[in-house]
């Protein structure tokens, strides 16, 4: 439980950075991560968060270099009818989530997305936010000065924000 608004959360499917990287240069392809979220009685949340990578520090140098082909993210949430609280589930950014600092990204970015979906009959929620990059600010992160990605060049073709509530940024 590493993000106090959530009961459950998974990020970075290949790559989990917290510290410093002096450039990425790799193609990112089919890499994935998925949840399901769940709650009979009491509430919960869940995110699932950056399909190929996450990064929540610095990334420098020559930036990320590569292409990001294929990647998800996929969370579903699930209430019964007798259930009287909510269940929610996040899914952000099939293949980048960024709450750090990224100097350059230069990547085409195909296919990617990030999905959501809620079932059953109870009070339940599916939001996806960013199905290629999500570029999160500081009120969703400890990062003080929010998240900032000083350039990006590359194609953005194909990629989704699916949800069965609320989807934000297909690429």
């Amino acid at each position: 439980k590493g993000h106090p608004s959530y009961d459950y959360e998974l990020r970075g499917g290949t790559i989990y950075n917290v510290g410093t990287l002096n450039g990425i240069n790799a193609d990112f392809d089919s890499n994935y991560m998925t949840l399901s979220n769940s709650s009979s009685e009491n509430g919960s949340d869940a995110s699932v968060d950056g399909g190929s990578f996450y990064n929540a520090n610095v990334v420098t140098g020559t930036g990320i270099t590569g292409n990001f082909i294929n990647n998800y993210v996929s969370g579903t949430a699930y209430a019964p009818e007798t259930s009287s609280s909510s269940v929610r589930t996040f899914a952000r950014g099939g293949a980048i989530v960024n709450s750090g600092t990224i100097n350059k990204i230069n990547a085409n970015f195909i296919n990617n997305y990030a999905m959501s979906t809620a079932t059953g009959a109870g009070y339940n929620y599916g939001y996806t936010e960013g199905g290629a990059i999500w570029n999160v600010s500081d009120k969703e992160t400890s990062q003080t000065n929010g998240a900032i990605i000083d350039l990006i060049e590359g194609k953005f073709i194909g990629n989704r924000a699916i949800a069965s509530y609320g989807a934000y940024g297909g690429a």
